[in-house]
């Protein structure tokens, strides 16, 4: 409903997954644009990268292709919805991010501004 009435998309599609056991939905922008694909995750449940990476692999459009990329739709028992797009290439991150301190004393040996090139 909210695709339709308030992002007003076109050739909206309601279709289930079996293998996934998920309801996923398609839409385009316009007529005449590219087929998008619309996962809905709730957010009391904890984001699965994984399972995403499934769905982009498994999931077959109306026009026979697959998705290059898709929409995660976070819905809010509030009704509020979140739309992210998501590319192919997302990994799941198996460990704390080093902080950014920790980044910046990391950069690259011998490639300050001062040395001369000969």
């Amino acid at each position: 409903m909210h695709l339709k009435e308030e992002k007003l998309m076109h050739d909206v599609r309601y279709a289930y997954q079996k293998q996934l056991q998920l309801f996923y939905i398609t839409a385009k922008k316009d007529p005449e644009s590219p087929v998008d694909l619309f996962v809905p995750w709730l957010t009391t449940n904890a984001l699965d990268v994984g399972q995403l990476k499934r769905c982009r692999e498994n999931i077959t459009l109306p026009d026979g292709g697959k998705p290059g990329s898709m929409v995660l739709a976070i819905c809010d028992p509030s009704s509020t919805v979140l739309l992210y797009r998501m590319t192919p290439g997302l990994k799941d991150i198996g460990q704390k991010l080093p902080s950014k301190g920790k980044l910046l004393r990391q950069k690259p040996q011998g490639t300050s501004r001062g040395q001369a090139q000969q």
